[in-house]
């Protein structure tokens, strides 16, 4: 309360005006109507001391939803503590004390004025401009706000299952297209691309747009299979609003090497597209970008089928001839190194013959063995060369 710039109030309708206020405003994301109605269980408690398992009960949400409400009350600067609750092992936990307070910017937007007294400010008038507004919301903070009524329950055909097992609904995990979708009339796409009732889908607003991108960069991203499709959805706002693609996101994030070890993927990718918008504004840039990293891709893919591609021994005897001689003579200097160092000896793996397709099979098995992906390279290189 000591660092808080708003002002202190014990009148609960007046806290209920800048509540309502600040919840016509919009500006806080967390900030809706369940945030209201637990703003009038406090309005209710006199001192305000709630505890969280009691507010759970209340309002029959969970504790980390109860304190995210709490949150965003604080953060509007619509409460304050006077002191913090304690949870210490051996004694009972004590409940945290807020006291209600309206922002300044309530006082700035209707033009309330003022007066110090001690501690506190106490309203003593209000401008012309504010005068209807103070009386909409002194409207609203003498009725109720109740818990919003369930939705209408799925028919029975949407219920049923069918006799071949399964649910009705696509899965999340097969392809970004079986994710539902939120339209802009509320209703939810099949896999399919019709609704329910067999109607022509309607067009996606933003927010289906940012899911449906978001599924299918989890169905692609490797490292994107964890988080849930609504965290991603939360990260790519930006770049969706923007009109990015799918690939177009692939394709910024392949500018950079990802990393080996990842531990939090939405953060990981949020940090990856700081700027992305600003700087892939042009729609044809970022087409460009894209078929530039796919042919990247591509010509990565055939080097390393090349590398990959069986042995195939060279056609010219006196080709075979010095390659197997040049293999002889480095086992041979290995096998003295291995002997000198204390280390196996190599004198047992087989010699290398001058023309026989045997003991060329045998001597470059036996240089991957030794050498691995970089020998089998230079040997694919020294047959087609020399073929």
């Amino acid at each position: 309360m000591s660092s808080t710039a708003g002002r202190a109030v014990e009148d609960p309708y007046s806290w209920m005006q800048a509540v309502h206020w600040v919840h016509g405003t919009g500006a806080h994301r967390r900030f809706n109507v369940t945030t209201v109605r637990l703003a009038q269980i406090l309005a209710e408690l006199n001192p305000c001391r709630p505890g969280v398992e009691y507010l759970m009960r209340r309002l029959a949400l969970s504790e980390r939803a109860v304190q995210y409400h709490l949150a965003a009350l604080r953060e509007t600067g619509l409460l304050a503590y006077i002191s913090k609750g304690t949870r210490r092992r051996g004694a009972l936990p004590q409940a945290s004390v807020f006291t209600r307070t309206v922002p300044l910017a309530f006082d700035v937007a209707l033009g309330i004025r003022c007066t110090h007294q001690g501690l506190t400010r106490r309203p003593v008038g209000i401008a012309e401009h504010g005068r209807k507004l103070i009386a909409k919301l002194g409207k609203k903070a003498s009725r109720k706000v109740r818990a919003p009524r369930p939705k209408k329950a799925r028919t029975a055909a949407a219920r049923c299952t069918p006799m071949e097992g399964g649910s009705v609904l696509p899965s999340l995990t097969h392809s970004p297209t079986s994710v539902p979708l939120e339209t802009s009339g509320g209703n939810r796409e099949l896999a399919t691309g019709e609704t329910k009732n067999g109607s022509t889908p309607r067009r996606l607003n933003k927010i289906g747009r940012r899911f449906q991108l978001a599924a299918e960069l989890k169905s692609r991203i490797l490292w994107l299979s964890r988080p849930p499709v609504a965290r991603i959805a939360w990260v790519i706002a930006e770049v969706s609003d923007a009109g990015w693609t799918a690939d177009e996101v692939e394709a910024w994030l392949h500018l950079r090497p990802s990393a080996d070890v990842i531990t939090r993927p939405s953060g990981f990718l949020a940090a990856r597209l700081v700027g992305a918008a600003v700087v892939w504004a042009d729609p044809k840039a970022r087409q460009r970008a894209v078929e530039a990293s796919r042919e990247s891709r591509i010509s990565t893919s055939e080097r390393h089928a090349e590398s990959n591609a069986p042995l195939r021994p060279a056609r010219s005897s006196s080709v075979m001839a010095a390659v197997l001689a040049g293999i002889g003579e480095g086992l041979a200097r290995l096998s003295a190194d291995c002997r000198a160092k204390g280390l196996d000896d190599l004198t047992g793996l087989p010699k290398p013959a001058a023309t026989e397709q045997d003991d060329w099979d045998q001597a470059a098995a036996a240089m991957v063995a030794l050498f691995g992906d970089q020998a089998r390279t230079v040997l694919a290189t020294a047959t087609r060369e020399h073929s």
